[in-house]
């Protein structure tokens, strides 16, 4: 439950609100993170961050597979949002190793801003009360500038569009590779302006098909379709 932060932050607590996919009902054990904002009337003392982070530890074993992110911010930037939202603690799973070798890279009275955060927030403002602990949302969180949104996505976007890329061409380098042990060309046929479907054949059979077309990594986007779909 949400007593042990009341515990720790007292008078300036606010409330606890859960976002990502257990506010939006899309909550799996074995593949979601636990995700949630803590609302502090005042900013927090050293010693007070300390006490949440190792809190957090202490419960860590019952946090799903894939662990907690959260971040504790003041109400004034709930209520008056300004892009990147500044907040006062963040932890998270990765975090871990790193509040534990220096406590002070995570613990400290540095500005911090999160970009991801106008995100966060635009999930809260979808009505489930049954996420809120504490003052109900929608007297804490005003509504998010649609280009907060967008830009606070736009960077998990470019990671996501990396790290596909990334994956296709090791798919399709392997996959010319093995083709080339056994004799032959890997190359394409068109269907349409949008498929391409993939084909081994003889050096031989490669030069006398007038429709194939080369694969290689410049026109790797072409193949997308295909090996989204394999």
């Amino acid at each position: 439950g949400n007593e042990w932060i009341k515990d720790i932050l007292k008078d300036n607590y606010v409330g606890v609100y859960f976002h990502g996919s257990l506010r939006l009902g899309s909550f799996n054990p074995n593949k979601s993170d636990l995700d949630f904002i803590i609302v502090v009337k005042e900013k927090l003392s050293s010693e007070v961050k300390e006490q949440i982070w190792d809190k957090m530890l202490e419960n860590e074993r019952i946090f799903p597979k894939k662990g907690f992110e959260f971040s504790v911010v003041l109400e004034e930037y709930c209520r008056n949002i300004k892009h990147p939202i500044p907040y006062e603690l963040h932890g998270s799973e990765a975090w871990i190793d790193r509040y534990r070798k220096d406590k002070s890279l995570v613990i400290n009275d540095d500005y911090k801003v999160d970009p991801d955060l106008a995100s966060h927030l635009n999930v809260i403002n979808v009505p489930n009360e049954s996420m809120d602990f504490g003052k109900p949302s929608k007297e804490v969180f005003s509504k998010v500038p649609k280009e907060y949104i967008i830009d606070s996505n736009y960077g998990d976007t470019l990671e996501c569009v990396d790290e596909i890329t990334n994956k296709l061409e090791f798919l399709l380098e392997q996959t010319k590779k093995h083709t080339q042990e056994f004799g032959c060309f890997l190359y394409g046929n068109r269907l349409d302006d949008d498929t391409i479907y993939l084909t081994a054949a003889s050096e031989k059979d490669f030069i006398s098909n007038k429709d194939s077309i080369d694969v290689s990594l410049e026109n790797l986007y072409e193949l997308r379709e295909l090996l989204y779909n394999n």
